[in-house]
């Protein structure tokens, strides 16, 4: 992927782009990433493919958690993208290329921060998170 392309609107280099992902705690973060790389960075193929996997990984610095349904008015966090950053993300680029084209719905390829989890739900995500390093 390019590293020198930015944003043609207001001049934000891309990898600055990508690290804002998942950074502010009072937002969802929607799978939106593809067309976020191909309309403001003209990104395709392998290259989208790898500024996705990127902005999943920036959602996950920035304590997002990838999340699944709901329990007791709280997000519950999903293990079936795997654990490690370099395995959500690529399990999501597949999981992404498995809708064949269609935009993702509400909770679907889905994050949250950890305010909207719940505490025994995120203790036990921090957990395996911490055991899998």
């Amino acid at each position: 992927m390019r590293t020198d392309l930015t944003d043609p609107e207001d001049g934000t280099p891309i990898l600055e782009y990508i690290a804002s992902f998942g950074s502010d705690p009072d937002d969802f973060e929607w799978f939106t990433f593809p067309a976020h790389g191909e309309e403001t960075f003209g990104l395709s193929g392998a290259d989208l493919d790898e500024f996705v996997a990127r902005c999943v990984t920036a959602c996950l610095a920035n304590g997002c958690v990838p999340v699944d349904g709901h329990r007791d008015g709280k997000w519950v966090p999903t293990y079936a993208y795997g654990i490690t950053d370099d395995e959500i993300a690529w399990n999501m680029v597949r999981a992404w290329h498995a809708l064949d084209g269609r935009q993702t719905e509400f909770g679907e390829l889905f994050f949250s921060w950890k305010d909207w989890i719940g505490k025994d739900d995120y203790a036990e995500w921090t957990r395996r998170r911490e055991a899998a390093r």
